[in-house]
């Protein structure tokens, strides 16, 4: 499965806004973030929290960034993955608010 470049000017790569569904839930101590794209098992999909950004890459760790999230507040490095599927094949992240 071929995952489109991320440009050299940080931007998104063409076509990964439009592919990706990402909505967001923030709590006092948590973000809740639900990502899903079409046609993607969201298995395939790996996300990494730095600071008050999350990546999304495809499930192997030199993949290029997929899309990037802007946080309201800094999180603990590694999300918790809630659910990879289901009805909606989306991928459920629990992200804890870092101290």
């Amino acid at each position: 499965m071929g995952y489109p470049e991320k440009p050299s000017d940080g931007s998104a790569p063409a076509g990964a806004d439009q592919a990706l569904s990402v909505k967001l839930w923030v709590g006092v101590g948590a973000i809740v973030v639900s990502i899903a794209a079409p046609g993607v098992n969201p298995a395939d999909l790996q996300c990494v929290a730095r600071g008050t950004c999350l990546q999304v890459r495809g499930a192997d760790p030199e993949s290029p960034v997929l899309h990037e999230i802007d946080l309201p507040y800094p999180v603990h490095d590694q999300p918790i993955a809630i659910n990879k599927g289901g009805d909606e094949n989306a991928l459920y992240l629990l992200l804890k608010k870092s101290l």
